[in-house]
């Protein structure tokens, strides 16, 4: 199993439009990515199903994908509704994946 390390800005994630930008590049998301939190869910969930098209990162191997956030207070201050649907969303992807093959997806990891 491999491991994918994704590390983001807080300071970058302080809107709606850059949270998507930044996801969406470090993740190659797919060109028709919708900017939204469902989205963001299923390209998160297909990280593991590379036949499904939603993210460049995508492999059948991939065994966690280990979100590192940096000055992580800039946006917890700043957008706590964005960093609130961050964490909702990752319980979200990670209950799917309980369900579907036992194993959580993301570990979300962040520092002040």
């Amino acid at each position: 199993m491999t491991r994918l390390d994704v590390h983001l800005d807080g300071t970058d994630l302080q809107t709606r439009e850059t949270f998507h930008a930044r996801f969406a590049q470090a993740l190659a998301f797919p060109p028709f990515y919708g900017a939204n939190m469902d989205a963001w869910i299923d390209c998160m969930s297909a990280l593991g199903a590379p036949d499904e098209g939603l993210s460049g990162h995508a492999a059948r191997d991939l065994g966690v994908v280990a979100i590192r956030i940096a000055n992580v207070n800039t946006v917890k201050s700043a957008a706590p509704d964005i960093w609130a649907e961050l964490v909702d969303c990752t319980a979200i992807v990670n209950a799917r994946m309980l369900g579907s093959n036992g194993t959580p997806l993301i570990a979300l990891a962040y520092e002040e």
